[in-house]
């Protein structure tokens, strides 16, 4: 009997095989699913706690120099690696998507910011078109005369309703941008492409969702404002009232703007932070406004500071970063700029060359503004989507999910 022959199997030998991970419903669509595999959707959601059992690998780990064995390093298939996130992870994560879909991420940015600008330039040419003949005595009534009535009335008649439409214009651009933030990085944890078009697709299907998140958000966070004008308000015109004494009243009509920012900006710090986790909720599990929300409050239950710090600081490089970007493309189109300031003075001309110089100008301040306006809320999402995904990690054993999904289903 030969050696290996004496060993015989792991059931013979007593040795136990290692388990292998308890699969969860994928994240998307394998690309081959068996017959009896469940239908795909987003992200498992929360249950059980299982077991995963050890990675495929864990019986060969690398030797140490002291002895024994290191613990097996955690798969990565795409941006981060499959284990519990720390800062390093989650900055590192949010730079890699960025730079793994950066050609999708600035043409999405682009065709939102142009469509949300051509509908409000639209609206206002409307409202011109509508209200011309009465723009001229509303906006210039003459020295120490109020604009006529019957002017002002249609104007704003006119320029309210409209304006209401491009906020909501605005916001609708702004979710529709949110929501393409956690497509990318659920795209990018199993490393997987995308394509503009899945992008969109995915992100308009889940804009309603993200834009009532941000509305409810915003409702909730201007509290304490609603309060500051409903009972801050009328207290001081009656502290003003009061013949009791003016400076009282003066003293406290002067509190009251630092009384509101004390009570405001720690309570729409504490709305932020509990749920923003909700966009990514909405995204990925395909759920409503208010499931997201109340699924962003159990997954930040307990680690509020640690997500507030990994935020604060995430948005603090990133506005950095994005006023950096502006300066330089600023300074650049200063540079550029230099020889038209030369060319130019009291009796010049201003020749083809001077025009195409002061063009050069501006176009570099655009370019510098919109890449500093994308990199600070893109950053800041994709942070937010790793913090999601981290969370879920640690309570809800979502590493099970992720390498089920990333794990091709058999051949027929």
């Amino acid at each position: 009997m030969s050696q290996n022959e004496g060993r015989g199997t792991p059931e013979q030998s007593g040795q136990p095989e290692p388990a292998a991970p308890t699969p969860i419903p994928p994240a998307g669509p394998p690309a081959d699913p068996p017959a009896t595999a469940p239908p795909a959707g987003p992200y498992p959601g929360p249950g059980p706690y299982p077991n995963p059992g050890p990675y495929p690998a864990a019986h060969h780990g690398a030797h140490q120099w002291g002895g024994g064995w290191l613990p097996p390093l955690p798969p990565r298939p795409g941006v981060i690696p499959l284990r519990p996130l720390g800062l390093g992870d989650v900055f590192g994560g949010a730079f890699s998507t960025m730079g793994r879909y950066w050609k999708q991420l600035i043409g999405f940015f682009l065709a939102v910011q142009f469509a949300t600008l051509l509908v409000v330039v639209a609206l206002a040419a409307i409202g011109m078109a509508i209200t011309w003949s009465h723009l001229d005595p509303v906006f210039d009534p003459g020295y120490g005369q109020d604009p006529p009535r019957e002017d002002l009335v249609p104007v704003l008649a006119t320029f309210i309703p409209l304006g209401v439409i491009a906020v909501g214009v605005a916001l609708v651009g702004f979710s529709l941008t949110s929501a393409a933030m956690p497509v990318l990085v659920q795209e990018g944890v199993l490393g997987r492409p995308v394509t503009f078009g899945t992008l969109f697709r995915r992100a308009w299907a889940r804009t309603a969702s993200v834009l009532g998140v941000t509305v409810l958000t915003g409702l909730l966070a201007a509290i304490p404002l609603a309060a500051f004008f409903l009972i801050g308000i009328p207290l001081s015109e009656a502290a003003e009232a009061d013949g009791a004494g003016t400076d009282g009243s003066a003293n406290f009509v002067t509190l009251l703007p630092l009384l509101l920012l004390l009570v405001f900006f720690p309570f729409a710090v504490w709305i932020w932070i509990r749920y923003g986790l909700a966009t990514a909720a909405a995204v990925c599990e395909e759920v409503g406004p208010v499931t997201a929300m109340r699924r962003s409050a159990k997954l930040v239950r307990g680690s509020w500071w640690r997500i507030f710090g990994i935020s604060l600081l995430i948005g603090l490089a990133a506005l950095v970063m994005a006023y950096i970007i502006q300066i330089v493309f600023t300074l650049i189109g200063v540079m550029v700029m230099f020889p038209a300031l030369a060319l130019t003075g009291p009796d010049a001309d201003v020749t083809a060359g001077v025009v195409i110089l002061f063009t050069l100008y501006a176009l570099f301040s655009v370019i510098g503004s919109a890449l500093g306006q994308l990199i600070f809320p893109t950053l800041s999402q994709l942070a937010s989507a790793l913090l999601y995904v981290d969370q879920r990690i640690r309570r809800e054993d979502l590493i099970s999910g992720l390498l089920a999904a990333n794990t091709p289903g058999p051949r027929p």
